[in-house]
């Protein structure tokens, strides 16, 4: 499940605030007492004074944590309700900081989800059409300046149209940022739980070897006990109990064995046929009603690369792999082909290939190739893009000719090739 948000910080807001009262309380003292433009000071100090209570009340409730989603737009809310409040007493669309209004808005673009930002939005543009017809006219040095009614509507309109666009466009973004975050994160989740399961194996494979020497110790010299006391002896069960239970351990340790030499196959350089094989099995297995077919294109190239099964690979090509797999009707084939600089890795299913719409975005976080698949958060695809890219390959995502999709994904020999020893 997606996380809703970020984290909210109380004490950047309470600094951001805190700028906001020191202009404003600045603004106001030059224009009422240098400019000598006649303004409702007490008024207007009346707004700046309550807004230091809020801060101080948000600071003493909340110091440096965190806020909720709720507490964030409360305060972003206040702020624009004060700064409206503050226009109104000083010429509402005509002052020329009426644009500041804009600010409470963008902040919480960027912080908060769109069911409260929603709120914030109409809250600023309700603002804005109520200070373009009702504010307290400032008192300009001159009587002979005023604004036509025209030149009003318009900055409304314009003002409106800017809240609007730089809103959404913020939102879009920050929404992007927080989908990419997220998506590495799982990236590197994926990573990290396929390298814990090798260093596992290893670790296990090491223990079964250092276990090897006692046992053959053990199991020797119960022989001799079983030989030298023989059945009418009245530790003889009990003998004869320890060498089958030493015999039952050789049993599983050479069970065990097997397991590691096919472990340590998977981590012996292979053709990359083989190692397409040895990736795709597993989701073979699952879904035995499609065949997979793999191959590497007749080529008079030299010999093929040798590559090593890392979990980069594993991880990446089998997300693909499986991807295909889901989407193909009879067949998928996995063919690959180099010369002495590069290798190539096609992936083709005979399904309905990729829909156009998905081409443009496909490999970005939370797109997805599934249609109605409200359960599938469309990482499957990334998490295996970013792989694989880790390791020097470009993806491209098409169409085949014949129909299904066509994944082709080429390397730099010196960057995938496993070096000879």
């Amino acid at each position: 499940m997606k996380t809703s948000h970020r984290h909210i910080s109380n004490h950047t807001l309470v600094l951001v605030r805190w700028a906001a009262i020191l202009g404003q309380a600045s603004t106001l003292l030059i224009t009422a007492f240098i400019l000598e433009i006649n303004l409702p000071v007490i008024a207007a100090f009346g707004g700046i004074g309550f807004s230091i209570i809020i801060n101080l009340f948000a600071m003493h409730k909340h110091g440096r944590g965190s806020l909720t989603d709720k507490q964030a737009a409360f305060y972003l809310g206040y702020d624009i309700a004060q700064l409206a409040f503050l226009l109104y007493l000083t010429g509402g669309l005509q002052n020329p900081f009426s644009i500041l209004i804009i600010a409470p808005v963008t902040v919480g673009a960027s912080l908060l989800p769109l069911r409260f930002i929603a709120p914030l939005t109409t809250m600023a543009l309700l603002s804005i059409a109520v200070l373009s017809q009702f504010f307290i006219p400032m008192a300009w040095p001159t009587d002979t300046y005023h604004m036509l009614p025209l030149f009003i509507i318009g900055q409304w309109v314009a003002l409106g149209l800017s809240c609007l666009f730089i809103v959404l466009y913020v939102w879009r973004t920050a929404q992007d940022a927080k989908n990419m975050s997220e998506a590495l994160h799982a990236t590197q989740l994926a990573l990290l739980r396929q390298q814990k399961i090798t260093s596992l194996g290893a670790q296990a494979a090491a223990t079964a070897h250092e276990l090897g020497s006692p046992l053959s110790t053990i199991a020797i010299i119960a022989k001799e006990l079983e030989q030298e006391t023989g059945a009418q002896h009245p530790l003889a069960d009990d003998i004869a109990l320890l060498v089958s239970q030493s015999n039952r351990c050789r049993d599983i340790l050479h069970e065990f064995s097997r397991g590691k030499n096919e472990a340590e196959e998977k981590v012996t350089p292979l053709d990359p046929a083989s190692l397409l094989q040895l990736i795709a099995e597993p989701h073979q297995i699952e879904n035995s009603a499609v065949k997979i077919h793999c191959r590497n294109l007749t080529n008079n190239h030299g010999k093929p690369p040798r590559l090593y099964k890392s979990p980069e690979l594993s991880h990446g090509l089998g997300n693909l792999i499986q991807n295909a797999i889901q989407f193909a009707h009879k067949e998928v084939q996995l063919n690959s082909e180099w010369n002495k600089d590069n290798l190539s890795i096609y992936i083709q299913d005979d399904g309905k290939g990729f829909s156009s719409s998905i081409l443009t975005k496909i490999g970005q976080p939370y797109v997805s190739t599934r249609k109605n698949s409200s359960k599938n958060m469309g990482l499957g695809v990334f998490i295996a893009k970013t792989l694989l890219e880790s390791t020097g390959a470009t993806l491209h995502f098409d169409n085949a000719p014949e129909g299904g999709g066509l994944i082709t994904i080429d390397w730099p020999r010196k960057n995938i090739e496993a070096s000879e020893k």
